[in-house]
This record gives C-alpha cells, sequence and structure tokens, in this order.
C-alpha cells in the first residue's frame, strides 16, 4: 500500500469512527432524555447489566485503540513509522498555497 492510500484510509477510518460516536451519542440522549420507563430498563440493562463489558469494550476499541493509529503511516521501503503528513500531501499543500 503506498503512503497516499494509507494515508487516505486513515481520514476514512476517522470520518467512520465520528459517524459512529455521533449515531451512539445521539441515540444515548434520545433514550437518556426521553425517560420512558420500558428505554430506561434497556438503558440499565446495556450499561450496567450483563453488556456492560461489551459496551465499555466496544467504546475503548472505537476510540482509544483505534485513534492511535490513525494519521501514522509506515514507508514501505524502509518500515519506519511516521506520524505526520506523507511528503505528497505536504507538496500539494505546498503547490496550492503558493
Amino acid at each position: 500500500i503506498s503512503r497516499d492510500i494509507f494515508w487516505n484510509l486513515g481520514k476514512i477510518l476517522l470520518a467512520l469512527c465520528l459517524l459512529w460516536f455521533y449515531f451512539w451519542w445521539a441515540d444515548f440522549l434520545t433514550f437518556w432524555y426521553g425517560r420512558l420507563p420500558n428505554e430506561e430498563n434497556i438503558l440499565q440493562l446495556l450499561m450496567f447489566g450483563p453488556y456492560r463489558t461489551a459496551f465499555i469494550l466496544s467504546f475503548i476499541l472505537n476510540f482509544l485503540f483505534e485513534s492511535p493509529g490513525v494519521g501514522t503511516f509506515v514507508d514501505p521501503v524502509t518500515g519506519i513509522r511516521f506520524r505526520s503528513t506523507p511528503p505528497s500531501v505536504r507538496n500539494a499543500r505546498a503547490q496550492l498555497s503558493g
């Protein structure tokens, strides 16, 4: 995989993680502020019941585990891991700005 493809896949992954969080948060707020008894039972079951580990694990794996990988890329020739924008992106930005 070239640097550009890896960089673009990282941006797509970040966008999908943020989209997932937005949908999760909107659903959570709907349940939380709705305060319907049957919906409160669902939240209690998901957050504190037998699904608690799956609830916490899902949140952790989507953000804390995946976030450090976004924005890094490995040079396919040397195998060195970089944590910045690839040179091709920097060159494109330089050409656009001046």
